[in-house]
């Protein structure tokens, strides 16, 4: 929930104050699942769900619900 409003509020900044062209938005990929066993395995979990966050579309947050069980 946190990264989704974060996600809205870079998403909502009025980035053409900066430069009239420029637009910023944001992706996300999310691992929580402590029984990986190592913070490199739950780093490359995040990073497949980051992958899947900018092939989906972009400016989204991703992560595997099953983590959530």
């Amino acid at each position: 929930a946190l990264c989704e409003k974060l996600r809205e509020r870079i998403e909502e900044y009025p980035w053409h104050d900066v430069h009239p062209d420029l637009g910023i938005t944001m992706s996300f990929g999310l691992c929580d699942d402590i029984t990986q066993g190592s913070f490199e395995k739950q780093l490359a979990m995040a990073d497949n769900e980051l992958h899947e966050a900018k092939t989906s579309g972009r400016n989204r947050v991703c992560f595997d619900i099953q983590q959530l069980q």
